[in-house]
């Protein structure tokens, strides 16, 4: 198995080629930071926070015998109850939609070597940066470019998977002894 990463796909972006048993799997590099993950995860601990502290803002006001406090501190806390909820519910529901419709992100892949029509290999730079133009037999394209020492290795790893394998079975030829 070879493993090269860092490889540009267009389309796609960056990508993971994998190379094993004559075939080729293309798949996406994480991209960082989830920022909606993390702005839900931070609403709803706020959201935590404030429900946790009016509950114990509502005990004070009851203890006080403070009517009027009590009824708004009420408002308040269910208000702040149903918001969680909807952020919950919208969180939920947006990613349903994004699933239904597709992300629009690179998704993994595998070429076998019969579904590959052709590939031209194109140098990029004079340091063995190399970009591989993939045609499938159903027509599509995937320009795959690696760059530096990476080009090398990115054509070893195609010509591997296209060379027919060694027979294992053959007997090793013996030298010398009769």
């Amino acid at each position: 198995m070879i493993e090269i990463t860092g490889v540009q796909a267009e389309p796609g972006g960056s990508v993971t080629l994998t190379f094993e048993d004559k075939r080729f799997t293309v798949a996406p590099e994480e991209t960082g930071w989830d920022w909606r993950g993390i702005f839900l995860a931070g609403f709803g601990i706020f959201m935590l926070l404030a429900l946790v502290s009016l509950f114990g803002f509502g005990y004070l006001i009851s203890k006080a015998h403070l009517a009027k406090l009590e009824t708004a501190n009420a408002v308040f806390f269910f208000s702040c109850f149903g918001l969680s909820l909807l952020s919950g519910a919208l969180s939920w529901l947006s990613e349903q939609i994004i699933d239904f419709f597709g992300s629009g992100n690179p998704t993994t892949y595998t070429l076998a070597v019969e579904r590959i029509a052709g590939i031209q290999y194109e140098q990029t730079d004079p340091q063995g940066g190399l970009r591989a133009t993939v045609r499938t037999a159903d027509g599509d394209v995937v320009r795959l470019g690696a760059a530096g020492a990476k080009g090398p290795e990115l054509y070893r790893a195609f010509d591997r998977m296209f060379r027919p394998a060694a027979p294992q079975d053959a007997a090793a030829p013996q030298y010398g002894v009769r």
